[in-house]
């Protein structure tokens, strides 16, 4: 059985609280996506962050090791979308820890990544929450969007918390 996707914008606080809550009780892995940027400083000096070079992510990483479950490379993002033929994506999958959970209630879901907001989850973006192999729904972080796949149960129990779901088409 397919499930219908829907999606929100620009959640004020009290949704998005209502909301983490619906993927930290629903899911049992959450899957982030590493990123990397570059920053330049005058006069021409170059600094490269993210990835394995990165000691803040390398940090990162070993803080959330316990939880790992598998890491993954492909052209995929935002949930599973494919990107171009030629982009290349590394995503963490781990299991949703109490620990882990503890963390993601600690800040938003929303963590810039230019310059990075997230305190826990540093050269991260996107988290995506699963229950098993079905993708329960995910933050596409620096747009402030929010998708999931409710059933029609969880759907009415959203909205009668007041969270306007938009179906997608």
């Amino acid at each position: 059985m397919t499930k219908q996707k829907y999606w929100l914008e620009r959640l004020n606080a009290a949704s998005e609280k209502a909301l983490r809550s619906f993927f930290l009780q629903k899911a049992d892995i959450l899957c982030m996506t590493s990123t990397r940027w570059t920053e330049w400083e005058f006069p021409f000096k170059i600094r490269r962050y993210g990835g394995d070079a990165d000691k803040k992510f390398v940090d990162t990483t070993k803080s959330l090791r316990t939880d790992l479950v598998k890491k993954k490379t492909n052209n995929k993002r935002y949930g599973d979308v494919a990107q171009g033929k030629h982009s290349v994506y590394t995503h963490y999958f781990y299991r949703l820890s109490r620990q882990l959970k503890k963390k993601l209630s600690e800040e938003t879901l929303f963590w810039n990544m230019f310059p990075p907001s997230s305190r826990q989850f540093y050269g991260f973006e996107d988290p995506t929450f699963y229950r098993g192999n079905r993708m329960v729904g995910g933050v596409v972080s620096h747009d402030r969007y929010l998708f999931l796949y409710p059933t029609e149960k969880e759907r009415k129990a959203l909205e009668q918390k007041k969270i306007k779901l938009i179906k997608e088409k």
